[in-house]
């Protein structure tokens, strides 16, 4: 017979099971899928300009990546810099959905509209407000702190939806 798990024992076997699913992982063609409690980031393998990598989301039933809290930043930072899901980031640039409005102004795109942008991560003196650099981009090399590029210049990408609970 054998002796009956203590619950400090069946607390750690729980706490694993629910720390390996924390982030899950799979591959889709052209996409590497992580998922994160309710949310499933799609990583694309190819660059692209801004306007088709909203439209890549947009035909998969997702949107481009959304940077609208510090707790979703700190999610993606762990994610994506300190390892939290073995997924690199390709390249050092991935857009994301904020952009200029009109010069200065800066908003997410979002399912085909403009939402306010009230969290931002700006690199120093970032955005320079230098012509044609009007969307958003995370950085790598940065710690994702967002930098303005050139709308036209092809990026990598992060598509995003929430999973049904």
């Amino acid at each position: 017979m054998q002796p009956k798990p203590s619950s400090a024992m069946r607390f750690l076997t729980i706490s694993t099971v629910l720390i390996a699913w924390t982030s899950m992982v799979t591959v889709e063609s052209g996409f590497t899928t992580v998922i994160h409690g309710d949310l499933e980031l799609d990583v694309s393998d190819e660059q692209l300009p801004f306007d088709d990598a909203f439209f890549a989301c947009y035909r998969n039933n997702k949107t481009l990546l959304s940077v609208d809290s510090e707790g979703k930043d700190r999610i993606l930072v762990d994610l994506f810099i300190n390892g939290g899901s073995n997924v690199t980031l390709p390249g050092t640039q991935s857009w994301i959905a904020a952009r200029e409005s009109r010069e200065g102004v800066w908003v997410n795109v979002v399912a085909g509209s403009l939402q306010p942008l009230y969290y931002t991560r700006w690199f120093i003196d970032q955005p320079d407000d230098t012509e044609n650099l009007s969307c958003a981009f995370q950085h790598t090399l940065f710690d994702l702190n967002w930098r303005d590029g050139n709308c036209s210049a092809p990026f990598y990408f992060i598509c995003e939806s929430t999973i049904a609970k």
